[in-house]
């Protein structure tokens, strides 16, 4: 009963996801990082199983794996914004449901990144930063000037080591990746923040508007009560 009730939340918003959107968007990042911000972290075998079935049959193994790839990317992210407790589950799940060959353990590109310069690192953290949150990256700075550990954790850690890394999802996958883990945890300054950001970064209204209603969907599957959450039509006058 279970699996048919999450398979039917997989298809409800496959099929309402706008196409405008990056192809695969509708499960990635999306959908898993807001199962992961609301518990749901043991679903992504299920939600693994049903991108796969959507390759279509005789799916090449390298198509399988990028699903599988692109799963992993959403965990390496969001640990930094949920913690470890939370994205192992996920971890253990997608494991459990992927065959060997097609598991994307990818180590030479977890070894490029562990081998980036610091310069490197420190560089591309902030260009995203700059990018993203623009005037509120300021704000931001200012509110850690008296709490180097976490300024240079936020800089150098989770925007230049994991935010900033754009080869597996893009731009506004990326950002899409971060706001559900926020959104879909309550984080309610930082999602204010961030509904900024994805409008900044290309996200059109309607796109925005369709993104929240798929991380607000999974959020009631999993329990949670979304009615206090930021909507976009609150900062829209910004981008008129």
């Amino acid at each position: 009963m279970a699996t048919t009730l999450i398979q039917d939340l997989f298809e409800t918003i496959r099929k309402s996801f706008p196409e405008s959107l990056p192809q695969d968007s509708w499960y990635i990042p999306s959908q898993a990082s807001a199962l992961l911000a609301t518990d749901g972290g043991e679903n992504f075998a299920a939600l693994y199983k049903y991108a796969i079935k959507q390759l279509g049959p005789g799916s090449s193994s390298e198509a399988r794996k990028n699903v599988s790839r692109r799963l992993r990317e959403v965990i390496i992210k969001t640990w930094t914004l949920l913690g470890l407790p939370k994205v192992f589950p996920a971890y253990y799940s997608l494991a459990s449901a992927e065959a060997p060959g097609d598991a994307a353990a990818d180590f030479e590109r977890s070894e490029r990144r562990a081998n980036l310069h610091p310069d490197e690192v420190s560089a591309r953290g902030q260009d995203w930063i700059e990018r993203e949150l623009a005037d509120d990256g300021e704000v931001v700075r200012k509110s850690l000037s008296t709490n180097p550990d976490l300024a240079w954790t936020m800089k150098f850690i989770q925007y230049g080591y994991f935010f900033a890394d754009t080869s597996v999802l893009g731009t506004i996958e990326n950002e899409m990746c971060i706001l559900a883990a926020l959104m879909g945890q309550g984080a309610q300054i930082a999602t204010f923040v961030h509904m900024k950001s994805l409008r900044r970064l290309g996200a059109s209204k309607s796109e925005a508007e369709a993104f929240q209603d798929v991380v607000v969907k999974v959020a009631v599957f999993q329990g949670k009560n979304t009615s206090s959450w930021h909507r976009f039509e609150e900062i829209e006058h910004l981008f008129e």
